[in-house]
């Protein structure tokens, strides 16, 4: 299961999150958020795990993704929420509440916008193919793992889940996330 991690915005939480396989970071360029994260900090962040996890940059809208565009040359994946103005040669992670008829390598369904509100999802999700669908949205170690079983999704992305305050992310409650995703997938229910 891919496992992200989203909101980082300090070296000693991406460097753990490296230790315990996370499989992606999330790097947050809105500057109205709690958890942005600015440039010259985020190129720090980088230049410490580089290699070791998928590096997402998070941008709420194409304002946010022109202010910050120097950042996409040193990230693998672009999240966005909306269609971006232009193509780029990385990945693109399109940020969904509902059904957009827009070409994506992935999906990333999230209600909440790192407001930590679950909201069940349609059993179709919304006609996406699960391979290329990541849920957000309020997740935390209680109730991934229903997500996982109900809606089999190619993966999970966890922000306000593993704080302990706005913002601030905190090691046992990411190890608690992470092991319990990992429980889950042993139990075989998935694909």
């Amino acid at each position: 299961m891919f496992i992200k991690v989203c909101g980082i915005r300090d070296v000693d939480i991406a460097i753990f999150l490296t230790e315990i396989g996370v499989s992606a970071m999330g790097l947050v360029f809105h500057k109205p958020s709690f958890r942005y994260v600015p440039i010259d900090y985020a190129i720090r962040i980088i230049e410490a795990v580089r290699g070791r996890i998928a590096i997402f940059a998070v941008f709420k809208d194409n304002r946010d993704l022109m202010e910050h565009e120097e950042i996409v040359d040193l990230v693998d994946f672009i999240q966005i929420y909306e269609l971006p103005y232009r193509n780029f040669e990385k990945p693109l992670v399109l940020g969904v509440r509902g059904r957009v008829d827009h070409p994506a390598d992935y999906y990333l369904i999230d209600y909440s916008m790192g407001r930590n509100l679950f909201v069940d999802l349609p059993d179709d999700l919304f006609g996406y193919p699960r391979e290329r669908v990541i849920i957000s949205g309020g997740l935390n170690e209680s109730n991934v793992g229903y997500v996982m079983r109900k809606y089999r999704p190619f993966g999970v992305d966890v922000s306000s889940g593993v704080e302990i305050e706005r913002g601030v992310k905190d090691r046992e409650l990411i190890r608690r996330f992470v092991d319990t995703v990992r429980r889950v997938q042993d139990e075989g229910f998935l694909r």
